[in-house]
Order: structure tokens, then sequence, then C-alpha cells
């Protein structure tokens, strides 16, 4: 039994743009799933990959479970009700949502979310842009979410649109006065740089691969704010991330 908050990990290897992505060796041998968990493993809070029933996703568990983090597998398509049995199994009330393909998560931010939302009484607590779109919408890859169990259930109750049960909060940020929701706002120099760190495909996965070690081998620490800088002064890397951004609208 873990109980009040926790990390939920979104994964799955059955990924439509770049299937296995996450179980690709990213850096010095280990997965990207591996990086994610161990950077995330900073933020000193239980964690929990909560992956498919599928046989693929065998390997999902396998890391998790090497990795010495929790595992909860269901539903691959009706992603909500994955989080609510995952929650409820580990008797968790507020969740912190991960998605498995940004390794370059900002550990400090999940920190203050988790510092805040903890005490908080609201339903839904995001980083977002100045005009409230929560960056979950956005390719910036940087941050996660905060949602309670019984704004999930709440969701659940109110609508089976797969739309919904396939993207876990979006139903919280289309119908905002339904729900209590805190907007935290990004650094306005990340917010008007021209960014794509999320990793959906192969052009993404080998850029912020490059990325990703030369952060690690010139000692930069992982910020939203270090690494907007330090990217945006590659032209070249731009490039490639604005022809991704074209491609891959949210």
């Amino acid at each position: 039994m873990i109980g009040n908050i926790s990390i939920i990990i979104q994964a799955r290897t059955g990924s439509t743009r770049l299937p296995n992505k996450i179980t690709k060796t990213f850096f010095d041998n280990s997965t990207l799933l591996d990086i994610i968990i161990s950077r995330l493993k900073e933020v000193k809070t239980p964690i929990i990959v909560a992956t498919t029933d599928k046989k693929t996703d065998d390997q999902v568990e396998k890391i998790a479970l090497d990795n010495e983090v929790n595992i909860f597998r269901g539903s691959e398509n009706n992603v909500l009700s994955r989080f609510i049995k995952t929650a409820e199994k580990y008797n968790i009330d507020k969740i912190i949502r991960i998605c498995a393909d940004n390794p370059l998560l900002d550990v400090d931010s999940l920190l203050k979310l988790k510092e805040e939302f903890i005490i908080s009484n609201v339903d839904y607590w995001c980083y977002s842009t100045k005009d409230k779109t929560p960056t979950i919408r956005t390719h910036y890859g940087f941050w996660g979410e905060g949602v309670t169990l019984s704004a999930l259930k709440k969701i659940q109750s109110m609508t089976n649109d797969s739309l919904y049960a396939e993207h876990v909060t979006n139903y919280i940020y289309t119908y905002p006065k339904t729900f209590k929701i805190h907007y935290e706002p990004i650094n306005s120099k990340v917010e008007q740089s021209i960014l794509r760190l999320t990793i959906d495909t192969i052009k993404d996965f080998e850029l912020v691969k490059e990325i990703y070690s030369e952060l690690f081998s010139r000692n930069i620490k992982i910020t939203a704010l270090n690494v907007s800088e330090f990217v945006s002064a590659n032209d070249e890397w731009l490039k490639v991330m604005q022809n991704e951004i074209n491609l891959n609208r949210k």
C-alpha cells in the first residue's frame, strides 16, 4: 500500500509513430524508460509504471521491475481506466502523471508541482503557457501534470468518448469550469523558444538522444531554461525541431 501522492508513468511499446521507442537504447546502454525512471527517482516519490496487458509490454514490466519501481498493467486504449485502476490498486489520491517519451523532464519543476499539488485542493495542477494551454498540449517535453483520482473518476462518469479515454486529462482542460484548476506559468524565455523535446518520431528520438548526450558531457543541469538556452543556440537542431512540429501538430 503506497497511499497519498505518487508518480504514474504512462508507458507502452505500441506507439503508432515509433513503436518500441521506450525500450530502445537511449544513453549509456540504458533505454529511454530506464533514463526517465532514473531521473524521476530524484523527486523521492513512489513511482508506478502503468503499461498495457499486451504480451508486447512484458518488456516494459521487466524494465520497471529491474529499476525497482511498481508496475500496473491494464487497458491499452482506455488509458483513463488504466490510471484509475492503478491509483486504486496503490491507494493513491493524487497522481503526478508522466509520459514516457520525455527524457528531459525538469525535475526541479516536478518537485515544485509535488510540493504545491499535495497541499492544494485543486483537481488539476499543470504548467501552462500564457494563454493557459497546459504544457501536455505542447512539444516542449519538460513537465508533468498533477491530477486527483476523484477528478479522473468524474471524467469517467461524465463521458464515454474514446478521445477522453485515450487522453487522460484532456476532458479537464476542455471543460475547465467543471474542475478546480491551477495553471502555473512557464518561463517566458522557454515559451518563446522553438522547442520540440518530446519523442514521437525517429527523428525526435535521434535528435533528443544527441542533445541528452551533449548536456551530459558538458555537465549542464537539465532544467527547462538551461536546455532551452543550450538548444536554441544550435540552428541545425532548431530546423529539425521546427520540421517535426510542422509534421506532428498537437
